[in-house]
């Protein structure tokens, strides 16, 4: 399984969210991306255990884009990160179907708690 973490600006956001997935998951399992062709091209590639988990921080384009190229597999499990709770946001954020959306602005303590959980039911082999 791989953590797979997307942020396109390098800001203190998405360098403490980075903080709190590190103290979730094992280091070797975080994958970093900062362009969206490269999280584009990560997407294409088939998942060796289909158990993936993307923890994504996008803008409104971002989520427009990514539900564009449709390369997200039904097994990759996502949580999204939102810059705000506009309700244009928020409908394309749904297209994604993340299993947990939060926001920039929050302490990331809910995302620390989801993604432990994620990865251990799949640890333990469960869905």
């Amino acid at each position: 399984m791989s953590i797979i973490y997307f942020h396109s600006n390098i800001n203190k956001t998405a360098s403490r969210l980075l903080k709190v997935i590190k103290t979730a998951a094992p280091k070797e399992r975080i994958e970093l991306y900062q362009s969206i062709e490269e999280l584009s091209k990560r997407l294409r590639q088939p998942s060796i255990k289909n158990n993936d988990i993307a923890i994504l921080i996008l803008s409104i384009n971002e989520i427009h884009y990514i539900c564009s190229i449709k390369y997200l597999s039904n097994n990759i499990r996502i949580i999204l990160i939102l810059s705000d709770s506009a309700v244009e946001t928020i409908a394309a954020a749904c297209r994604l179907h993340p299993r947990y959306t939060g926001y920039m602005d929050s302490n990331f303590k809910d995302i620390s708690m989801v993604l432990k959980k994620m990865i251990n039911k799949k640890d333990k082999g469960q869905a």
